[in-house]
C-alpha cells in the first residue's frame, strides 16, 4: 500500500518534470542537498560566515584602535622625555596644564 503510493508521487513526479524543464533542475537531488547544507553553513550555529564577516570588521576596528593608541604612546613618550631633561620644559608644561604661577604673577584662563 505505501509502496504503491510512492510509486504514483514518483510517477507524478516525473510527469511534472516532462511537462517543466525547469522542474529537472529544481528537483535534483543534489541540488537540494547543496542548499539545504549551503543555507545551514551560511545562517545556523556558532561559527557561520556571518559570524566571520562581523569578526573581520571587529578585529580591523581593534587594530586601528590599536594603532591609534601607539601613535598617542608615542606622542606621549616624546613629551615625557622632553619634560624630563629640560626644567624650562618642565615650567612650561605645568603651566599650561595645571596653571602653575609664581606669588607675583597672575593667570588669565581664555578658552
Amino acid at each position: 500500500m505505501v509502496r504503491e503510493a510512492l510509486k504514483k508521487q514518483l510517477a507524478r513526479l516525473r510527469e511534472f518534470k516532462q511537462e517543466h524543464p525547469w522542474a529537472k533542475v529544481l528537483i535534483n537531488q543534489y541540488l537540494i542537498i547543496v542548499v539545504v547544507f549551503g543555507s545551514l553553513f551560511f545562517f545556523v550555529g556558532n561559527s557561520n560566515v556571518l559570524t566571520w564577516i562581523r569578526d573581520r570588521h571587529t578585529i580591523e576596528a581593534q587594530n586601528k584602535q590599536i594603532e591609534e593608541y601607539r601613535r598617542q604612546i608615542a606622542a606621549t613618550d616624546s613629551a615625557l622625555y622632553h619634560i624630563q631633561h629640560s626644567k624650562d620644559t618642565i615650567e612650561k608644561y605645568a603651566r599650561e596644564h595645571f596653571y602653575y604661577h609664581e606669588d607675583d604673577e597672575e593667570i588669565f584662563v581664555v578658552r
